[in-house]
């Protein structure tokens, strides 16, 4: 008859059902595919042969943050003369959608960071840590007439990549 125990395991958001409850028979489960940064509650029934229990207390949780699921928006550079450059950037949206994509944070924004280097070259990566209000950066000293690749990240409150 205890072999015939098994768990529903239930995951809502905003007090909905967020997929179908997953079925286990052990006292513990993980549950993949959930949204990042995001407050969810989860509950458990027992399930027996002759029935159900009534549902487990809800608790809630919050899940971590991940990276962005959209880059930072208006990206430009420009000269300011030989050996400086001026990179501009908005941060990017928190919801909505862009380039067809849709748009999520996916926690709090921390910061950005500039990476930079000669052009078809990766022995002399520089890197610029910026907070969340700086939108825009001067990267002076450079070489002149020298063409060089960069990108631009976010990280995220975790500390996790956040790369965008």
């Amino acid at each position: 008859i205890f072999g015939s125990l098994s768990y529903n395991v239930s995951v809502y958001k905003n007090g909905l059902l967020l997929f179908p409850p997953e079925t286990v028979r052990l006292g513990n489960v993980t549950v993949r595919g959930l949204p990042s940064f995001t407050l969810l509650s989860v509950n458990v029934v027992a399930v027996h042969g002759d029935g159900t229990t009534a549902e487990s207390e809800q608790r809630y949780f919050q899940t971590n943050s991940s990276a962005p699921t959209c880059t930072p928006r208006n990206f430009a550079v420009g000269p300011t003369n030989s050996s400086s450059l001026h990179l501009s950037w908005v941060s990017p949206p928190s919801s909505g959608t862009q380039n067809s994509v849709t748009c999520l944070l996916n926690g709090v924004l921390c910061g950005f960071t500039m990476r930079y280097w000669i052009k078809d070259s990766t022995a002399d990566v520089r890197a610029k840590e910026l907070s969340p209000e700086e939108h825009h950066v001067i990267l002076l000293q450079l070489e002149p007439y020298t063409n060089f690749g960069k990108r631009n990240s976010c990280y995220m409150q975790d500390g996790g990549p956040g790369r965008s």
